[in-house]
């Protein structure tokens, strides 16, 4: 199991897929389930369970190879846009919190 839903991560990668959360929109996509040879993608459940039984060392090498496949899609084609998800809920801050002190 573990090495279908690795395999569904690479492959979502490669098509420009980057968030496990993109597993919603391609759950019955047929090029992807065809070179997966599944019915249906792993949810995004399924791929968050799948990150949280990882140790350190292989989070570690997977974000390697994730940034290795991102350098090579993006020199094929760079984004127009990026879009930065900040999630602030580990930030030792809130904004007004920021503001707050400063004044």
């Amino acid at each position: 199991m573990d090495g279908t839903n690795l395999m569904q991560i690479i492959y979502q990668i490669i098509g420009s897929y980057f968030e496990d959360d993109c597993a919603d929109e391609l759950t019955n996509e047929p090029v992807m389930t065809a070179i997966l040879e599944k019915e249906a993608l792993a949810s995004p459940p399924t791929l968050s369970r799948f990150f949280n039984r990882m140790d350190e060392d292989t989070l570690s090498q997977l974000n390697q190879i994730m940034r290795e496949l991102r350098k090579v899609i993006y020199s094929i084609k760079t984004p127009k846009f990026m879009l930065f998800d900040i999630d602030s809920t580990k930030a030792v801050l809130t904004l007004s919190q920021f503001l707050a002190k400063r004044n």
